[in-house]
């Protein structure tokens, strides 16, 4: 396991040292309980990993996917809510019929979350040895890639992994909506139509996924700001594989706004939903997990 982990966090940047002093007090605990939610269930199990920008979403899921098939034995995809997003083209018909801000990608409302649910209960129903075609979006370009073809391995799928920034998410009453929370709505969406389209677009196809979800795990930041860090490192890591790619600060700033109000709701009610609370501090790191699962045993009997 170790072996594909590290390959796996080499390739991505990402110090190995502080989550594998984790790796007994968080992670294998948490791979170990979604085995034996897996044993109860006679279709593949979908986990949703909700989790601001930056916070590790991509990370977790990747190394929850590894442990699952090196310690458990068990199949497992990844999917992004990512690679959902509408086409430039599909967003500017919206910016021009809607609010100029949906030209953006990133709130709901800018995925094709359609697809998403026909494609997850695809993967549900899916039979070893056949094939389907996944969504595949591009960032750098900003648009939609080819589909690509994803092979069912022959033992077939126990359990679907969706990450995304509002996977899971619930829309905000009116009065809720009321009052702008920073500059960019406050001199852009002045009457509101940009937040109040998101949020009747989160009351609709996105609650169908949220329907869907077997669990919800989130990665819980200490506040927004630790976010807008978190993302300029991304950035960062981006420009050094490429340094065409990638928003200056004043960009990413402006940018982050757009995810703020979902993002700061988020934090203070999913909390109180998610079936597993990872807290994500200040360095960056997983501190705590709630409920604990250290007393979860492995199937060998050996205690975690």
């Amino acid at each position: 396991m170790q072996q594909s982990l590290h390959t796996y966090l080499s390739l991505q940047q990402i110090d190995a040292e502080p989550l594998m002093q984790r790796m007994d007090t968080i992670y294998r605990p948490l791979a170990e309980w979604l085995r034996l939610q897996c044993e109860n269930s006679s279709q593949p199990i979908v986990v949703g990993i909700n989790g601001a920008q930056g916070t590790g979403k991509s990370t977790l899921a990747t190394l929850l996917k590894i442990l699952l098939k090196e310690s458990c034995a068990l199949e497992s995809i990844v999917l992004s809510l990512d690679d959902y997003y509408l086409s430039q083209e599909q967003r500017a018909v919206l910016a021009g019929s809607v609010h100029p801000l949906l030209k953006t990608r990133g709130v709901p409302g800018t995925h094709t979350i359609d697809q998403l649910n026909d494609q997850l209960e695809q993967l549900i129903e899916l039979q070893p040895g056949k094939q389907i075609e996944l969504s595949r979006f591009d960032k750098a370009t900003d648009d939609v890639s080819p589909a690509e073809v994803w092979k069912c391995p022959q033992q077939g799928l126990d359990l679907i992994l969706l990450e995304g920034w509002c996977v899971g998410a619930t829309p905000q009453t009116e009065q809720q909506l009321e009052a702008p929370v920073n500059r960019l709505e406050h001199e852009r969406d002045s009457d509101g139509r940009w937040r109040t389209f998101v949020n009747q677009k989160l009351k609709g196809s996105y609650q169908v996924l949220n329907s869907r979800l077997d669990f919800l795990l989130m990665l819980l930041t200490p506040d927004f700001e630790s976010v807008v860090e978190w993302r300029k490192l991304q950035e960062s890591k981006l420009r050094a594989l490429n340094p065409d790619y990638g928003m200056k600060a004043g960009e990413l700033r402006a940018f982050m706004e757009y995810f703020q109000r979902l993002t700061e709701f988020m934090r203070t009610e999913m909390p109180q939903r998610a079936d597993v609370v990872l807290a994500v501090a200040e360095n960056h790191q997983v501190e705590s997990m709630v409920p604990n699962l250290q007393s979860v045993k492995y199937s060998r009997g050996e205690e975690l």
